[in-house]
């Protein structure tokens, strides 16, 4: 298998299930922001916000 057709087989996974893709991503941001400094809370957010956006877009 492919390079494309992980990607295909992945995009057809997350068809229908995107609210919790972003439910994921929210608690994986989360995690991330409570063991990292504050002052990467704003860097991890914008992350979290751009994959959720790219999953949505493609």
């Amino acid at each position: 298998m492919g390079f494309d057709d992980a990607l295909n087989k992945g995009k057809q996974a997350l068809d229908g299930h995107s609210d919790k893709v972003d439910g994921a991503i929210d608690k994986a941001s989360q995690k991330a922001q409570d063991a990292a400094p504050d002052q990467a809370d704003g860097a991890i957010q914008n992350a979290a916000d751009k994959a959720k956006d790219s999953l949505r877009n493609n």
